[in-house]
């Protein structure tokens, strides 16, 4: 993926079961995307309505990551 690339949105991931998202994961790392998507969840989660924050936090843990 490029700087300009687009990211998959938290919906997409949510939508992947467990296998395809931990592949999705290491695509991203593999391409250095990994911490773009990560800190775009953080800020939904920090600043985002409640609906984006729940969304990004659902995204992150179905992800693997402990939030």
């Amino acid at each position: 993926m490029s700087m300009v690339s687009t990211l998959p949105r938290p919906e997409d991931i949510l939508a992947m079961d467990r296998e395809q998202a931990a592949e999705t994961v290491r695509a991203l790392l593999r391409q250095g995307e990994m911490s773009r998507l990560v800190k775009q969840l953080n800020a939904d989660i920090l600043n985002g309505a409640a609906e984006a924050r729940e969304l990004a936090q659902r995204c992150l843990e179905h992800m693997g990551f402990v939030v």
